[in-house]
């Protein structure tokens, strides 16, 4: 009984906050799925209790960790493959609904050198890292400092 109380209590308390930013686990958070092409899909998934800015922020800060991770100082996002293919950049994730969850996504190429449309990835990672709770990791793998 005892156990099940715990288990209980500690079910309340996960289910009370909202997602933070963390690799993909039972309360969402960030993964990335390769192609197509030089694309990568980059998303943040949240529970019921994060606002959808929140998760356009945490895939957007994403994409830039992935980019400094293959060195590379420029990445533009796409909202679709449609855009992608028409070299229509975006200028933040696009926000859906999964049973009720908000999900941002985009499409990312990364880049060596600036174009029309382009972040840059320090000034990213520098001015979301406040966003996000921590400093941006060395290793761009997401792991807070």
């Amino acid at each position: 009984m005892h156990k099940l109380c715990l288990l209980l209590a500690s079910s309340v308390l996960l289910s009370a906050c909202a997602t933070s930013y963390q690799s993909d686990g039972i309360t969402g958070g960030y993964y990335e799925i390769p192609g197509p092409g030089q694309l990568d899909k980059v998303a943040f998934s949240g529970n019921g209790l994060i606002k959808p800015s929140s998760v356009q922020n945490y895939a957007l800060y994403r994409a830039a960790e992935l980019a400094k991770s293959k060195n590379k100082p420029y990445f533009i996002i796409y909202r679709t493959l449609v855009d992608a293919a028409r070299n229509n950049p975006g200028n933040l994730p696009l926000v859906g609904w999964m049973q009720g969850k908000p999900v941002a996504y985009s499409f990312v190429l990364y880049l060596d050198e600036s174009r029309p449309g382009a972040f840059t990835t320090a000034t990213v990672l520098a001015d979301m890292a406040k966003v996000v709770g921590g400093t941006p990791a060395a290793d761009g793998q997401g792991v807070m400092k």
